[in-house]
């Protein structure tokens, strides 16, 4: 995510549920997480791991997604 992209997510103290889009999940699905986590934190909220899913769709990528610490469950 571009810093003009992260900087859209100022509007976050009213949501609820959100979706984060990536063509390769090594570089920038991770980065986006973290962005998200971020600007999250400054506004009070925090991501829920065991409410967040990964999907991939049409991929043969393998590994996965985190938020800090915490894995990211796979649908």
């Amino acid at each position: 995510m571009a810093s003009d992209e992260a900087e859209r997510m100022e509007d976050l103290d009213y949501a609820d549920d959100l979706a984060l889009l990536s063509h390769r999940l090594q570089d920038r699905s991770k980065l986006k997480m973290e962005e998200l986590k971020d600007a999250g934190e400054k506004e009070g909220l925090r991501v829920n791991a065991d409410k967040t899913k990964l999907m991939k769709v049409i991929t043969t990528q393998e590994g996965g997604v985190t938020i800090g610490q915490e894995m990211i469950e796979e649908e």
